[in-house]
Parts: structure tokens; sequence; C-alpha cells
């Protein structure tokens, strides 16, 4: 009840209706080579059901920096108890700065929920602008969304865009896999 409650305070923030489901979990995190990956984004943390599940899978050294700027979000995801975790409570209008004063200047992946279909386009056009920059040569961009009408801003940027659909999700979701 929280959730929806979360949905309908910030409508423009929040672009979910439920917390995503384990299948769009699993197909989220599958491009993640875990092994390899140092430094993972995610934008858009919520209720913490992606965030727990890429850091079950992290190797030891690996971080998750994780944006969030929902204050009820961000209570629950301060329970996580990680050191591997970076919550910041800030707008991914400043991603590029905010990694670089962090002392990033690449990172292996960004995983996203952010509803980019429903956010201006000037701040969806420098985000995604500034994520293929922030990537590292074999980086990907993994985002879900509800349709497929973000499809050609991703095809503007990144030259290889891979679609799947996850009927088991509420509502069933596109994941964009980005390079």
């Amino acid at each position: 009840m929280s959730f929806i409650t979360q949905v309908f305070s910030n409508i423009n923030t929040v672009g979910a209706v439920a917390p995503s489901s384990k299948y769009l979990t699993q197909k989220m995190i599958k491009p993640i080579d875990f092994e390899n990956a140092e430094v993972i984004v995610e934008l858009g943390a919520g209720t913490g059901v992606m965030t727990k599940a890429i850091l079950k899978k992290m190797k030891p050294t690996a971080r998750l920096i994780s944006f969030e700027i929902n204050t009820d979000f961000i209570e629950n995801l301060e329970k996580i108890n990680d050191p591997r975790f970076l919550l910041l409570n800030e707008s991914v209008e400043n991603f590029k700065s905010i990694l670089e004063n962090l002392g990033i200047k690449k990172v292996d992946y960004v995983v996203s929920g952010l509803p980019i279909a429903i956010l201006k386009d000037l701040l969806v056009n420098k985000l995604l602008a500034e994520v293929s920059t922030s990537l590292n040569e074999n980086g990907k961009f993994i985002q879900f969304q509800y349709s497929k009408f973000s499809l050609n801003d991703l095809k503007k940027l990144f030259t290889d865009v891979k679609t799947d659909f996850t009927p088991l999700n509420l509502p069933p979701a596109w994941v964009y896999v980005c390079q």
C-alpha cells in the first residue's frame, strides 16, 4: 500500500504501479557480467528490489551507486547494510558530475528503472548522453519501460539496442539492453 501511495503522491518521479517482479529483475540483471563488473550505477532504486538482486551477485570488490530522490524509498534503502553500496539522494540531472566528484570516470553498467518515457525531453536527452559517454568500452545501459516510446531515443545514442519483453510483471515491461 505504501508503494501505491508513493505512485500517486509522486506521479512524475515514480513510474511504476508495483515493485519490479522477480522476472523483470532477472531480465534486468542477466546482461551484467558480475565477475568483471567493478562499478554499477542504478538510476531510480525505488524499493530496492533490483538493488538487493545486484548486491547479491556482485563480487566483493565491486561498487553499486544508486540514485533515488523519493524520501520514503530512501528511508527503506538506508536499511541495506553493505559496504559496496552507496545510496545517493540526488537527481540524475547531475549524473556525470556526481560520478566525477566520486572519482569515477567510467562505469561498467547503468541499470535504470526511471520513467524516461514521461520525463522531460531535455532531461532525458542530457541523461542518456551522459550515460552513454560514462560507460566503459564494453559497458551496457539496461533500462526497463512499460512501452516502446523510448526506443528511438535509445537508438540515437547506442549502436546496439536489444529489447526483451517481460509479461510477468505489473504492468508488463520492456527491457532495453543498450551498448
